[in-house]
Formats: C-alpha cells, sequence, structure tokens
C-alpha cells in the first residue's frame, strides 16, 4: 500500500499496519511456510530480500513542524524559531476568533483533512494477511457552527486521491450549508497541495462565490502546526474500529461513529467546473 503520509514521488511500499515490527512479519511468514509444508529462509536473508524489493513497515506520522525539531537538536536558531512560534500563535489566535464569529452566527467556518489509508476487509485472523485488499479513504469536513461532520468515504475503485474528488467533496458540503442558511464562508486546512492548494478548488469556490454572492475565505494553517478540529473525528472513527471485523466497505454502520454525519453522492467536478 502506498503511505498516506509520503509524498507522490516516493517508490517505496509499505505494508499494512497489522504488522508493527519485522520480526512479526518473519513469523507470518514462517507460518505461512508451515501451512504450505515448505521450509523458510533464514531472518537475515529475509531481511535482505525485504530491503531489495523496496518495502518498509508501515509507521504513521504526526504531523510536526522541520523548524521545532531542528530546534530541539540545535540546529535552528532561536530568533528563527521564535519566528515560527510567533506565526503558530497567530494562525491559531485567527481561527480562534472565526469560530467565535461562527458560534455567533456570523459566518460559516469548516475544516477539513482526509484521514489515514483505511484497509478493507479487517479482520483479526493473521492469514487474511496475506489476502488482497482495497484501499478505502474518508474525507471529512467539521463545522465548527454546530459541530456537524461530513464523512465522504469512497475506495481506491470508485475515485483516486486527486484534486477533483477533494473538490467535489468540499463544494457539495458547502452547497449544502448555504442552502440552509447564507452566510460568507472561511475554510481552513493544511498545505497539502493535492487537497487545498490548487486551481482546481480555487476555481470551484470562486464559482460557489459568484453563484451565491457571498465571501468564501480559504485559509491555510502554518506548516508542522496543522492540528484541527476534524482530527477528533478520525480518532473516533478509528477507536470504534480498532477491535472491530469489517468484511466490505459499506457505509452503514458509520452513523455509530459520530453523532451527526453526512453521507454523500455530489456532483463530480473537474478542472474547478462542474462535469455535466
Amino acid at each position: 500500500m502506498l503511505s498516506h503520509y509520503c509524498r507522490a514521488s516516493s517508490t517505496k511500499l509499505y505494508l499494512e499496519p497489522v504488522v508493527q515490527s519485522k520480526l512479526k512479519l518473519y513469523k507470518l511468514y514462517c507460518e505461512k511456510c508451515n501451512e504450505q509444508q515448505e521450509k523458510p529462509t533464514s531472518r537475515w536473508l529475509f531481511d535482505q530480500i525485504f530491503n531489495k524489493k523496496n518495502l518498509s513497515l508501515f509507521s504513521p506520522k504526526k504531523d510536526q513542524c522541520d523548524l521545532c525539531c531542528s530546534h530541539d537538536v540545535g540546529n535552528i536558531s532561536e530568533a528563527k524559531y521564535r519566528e515560527d512560534i510567533l506565526k503558530k500563535d497567530r494562525a491559531r489566535q485567527e481561527k480562534t476568533q472565526d469560530k467565535l464569529r461562527a458560534t455567533n452566527k456570523e459566518v460559516h467556518v469548516f475544516t477539513h483533512d482526509l484521514q489515514s489509508v483505511q484497509l478493507c476487509p479487517k479482520l483479526e485472523a493473521s492469514a487474511i494477511y496475506y489476502k488482497t485488499k482495497l484501499c478505502v479513504h474518508n474525507f471529512t469536513i467539521y463545522n465548527l457552527e454546530n459541530k456537524d461532520v461530513h464523512c465522504y468515504w469512497f475506495y481506491e475503485c470508485t475515485a483516486g486521491l486527486v484534486a477533483s474528488v477533494y473538490t467535489t467533496c468540499i463544494i457539495d458540503c458547502l452547497k449544502k450549508t448555504l442552502s440552509k442558511k447564507l452566510l460568507p464562508i472561511i475554510i481552513y486546512s493544511d498545505g497539502c497541495t493535492v487537497q487545498n492548494r490548487n486551481a482546481v478548488l480555487s476555481n470551484a469556490l470562486l464559482e460557489l462565490a459568484m453563484d451565491y454572492n457571498i465571501q468564501v475565505e480559504q485559509k491555510i494553517l502554518e506548516k508542522g502546526h496543522t492540528q484541527m478540529e476534524v482530527d477528533s473525528c478520525h480518532s473516533a472513527i478509528e477507536c470504534q474500529i480498532k477491535h472491530r471485523d469489517i468484511y466490505l466497505p459499506s457505509l452503514r454502520s458509520t452513523h455509530q461513529f459520530q453523532r451527526k454525519l453526512v453521507l454523500c453522492s455530489p456532483t463530480i467536478f473537474y478542472d474547478g467546473l462542474p462535469y455535466k
């Protein structure tokens, strides 16, 4: 599987999160050999082949700031570090102010992000490790005004991780919100190019602002300090499915993960314009 946390140009492939160490992977390999009545190779040769195939274990990384990490080891001056902290504090203060405006019914404020990739089927049995699986994705949009959560689930056979897919979800959610109450819109996100910083989304937001005659602001949080309210939704979902068996990428059981969850089939956008 491709890592959700790595650049698209990376050629390394990652093993699914079931395996947390090479020792566990080697034990699974030995069990498979015993089932097929074959003699397993040595651990040394196993590691050599593993590295030769350009594989790696799946290790999710939390968003960390490069400047802050460099400062901790003494590679960044105190002045640059303070400047980075100032930018972080200003961004969070502005988001806090916008959240207060949303509470006062002055604007619509949203945060959105893509959840780390999920695999389906997901079972506790070790034999399922060798079965072919689907990569399932969840693009989540969180409304700071009323805490409504819109989860757009799709798997690799229905859509790809491209700008048009994310734009489709965002515009669909904004239109549903504007149909209930017409207010200016503010969107908070990280600086991911494919999701947030591209011409497809910019053109779609411009068209939305012109159609509804409202102001739409897109605000990007400081790199490495992109913690948002939408992250709590992903944490709640992962806690609910942690010890569950999942056979199909069905959406029927997702309503129990969040109190308010909206599952949508939006109009697909290409190059910022709706596909007729």
